[in-house]
């Protein structure tokens, strides 16, 4: 087969010479490649250069926000993704391939042996992501998380400060089927499996003492699993302000932006068709 491929050398676990690397394992698993580099935020140039009717598919190398920018444009073309694991959450490899995020290792397991499959998205107003979206202030707890690892405390709170994540006063206010509450900060999760709703999860904590703990245990561990969350399902849910017309922080697939209040998320059952490893 032969590929296309977007290689963000900016990415988190991506080598310097990572589109050398590419280029030769693809070759050596009988396959052929045009690899196009990216360096930070030039996916939108670089993707001009994909050509859609010559490759069976494109391979994506980066962390989860090039990742889902190359599926949202790769299914407007009927093309299927290849992602290998780049960033530091690596989320959507994950999701595909299995808790085993080495690149050479995904690669060579897909080309050996490879099967199209479509799999599910989340619309969150008009853009799309793969995994999950983050809503409110705590999305910016991603700045404070890399300090965390880094082993650097003091950069992490000063970080959490800077970033007004410790906020009590922004309201969403959620309206999911025959639900409607209140919440500080919602995490919505592409389910695990097929035919089922979006997995939700929600923060509301009474006081700052217990904000903190669930920044922390988010920041150490992981939203779903966070202490203080509320579980929650739906396919289709509704977000507004108190102060509607305002901008709300959302993270999509890790990607930090902000979109105007109120906006629709919903499940998108075949969001985008990706190559991934057929079962022996």
């Amino acid at each position: 087969m032969h590929f296309s491929a977007i290689v963000n050398l900016a990415s988190g676990s991506v080598p310097p010479e990572g589109d050398r690397l590419l280029q030769e394992e693809v070759s050596r698993l009988g396959h052929s490649v045009e690899v196009h580099v990216v360096n930070g935020a030039e996916l939108v140039d670089v993707w001009a250069n994909v050509d859609a009717e010559t490759s069976d598919g494109v391979i994506a190398w980066g962390g989860d926000g090039t990742l889902s920018f190359v599926l949202s444009r790769s299914c407007e073309d009927g093309l299927p993704v290849l992602p290998l694991p780049g960033g530091t959450m690596n989320m959507l490899p994950k999701y595909i391939h299995g808790e085993d995020t080495e690149w050479k290792t995904c690669l060579e397991r897909v080309l050996e042996n490879p099967e199209k499959t479509t799999i599910p998205g989340i619309r969150v107003g008009e853009e799309m992501c793969y995994v999950g979206v983050l809503v409110g202030r705590l999305t910016r707890l991603a700045h404070s998380r890399e300090h965390l690892r880094s082993g650097e405390i003091g950069e992490a709170v000063q970080a959490l400060v800077r970033n007004d994540v410790l906020n009590l006063k922004t309201r969403l206010e959620i309206n999911a089927g025959l639900e409607d509450w209140d919440a500080t900060a919602i995490g919505v999760f592409v389910p695990e499996k097929t035919g089922r709703p979006l997995e939700i999860v929600s923060i509301d904590p009474d006081s700052l003492g217990e904000l903190i703990e669930t920044s922390l245990d988010a920041m150490l561990h992981d939203w779903k699993t966070a202490t203080g969350v509320e579980r929650h399902s739906a396919r289709h849910i509704h977000i507004g302000l108190i102060d509607d017309g305002a901008s709300v922080h959302v993270a999509m697939d890790g990607e930090p932006t902000e979109i105007p209040a109120p906006f629709a998320i919903d499940l998108v059952e075949q969001a985008a068709q990706v190559w991934s490893a057929a079962d022996k």
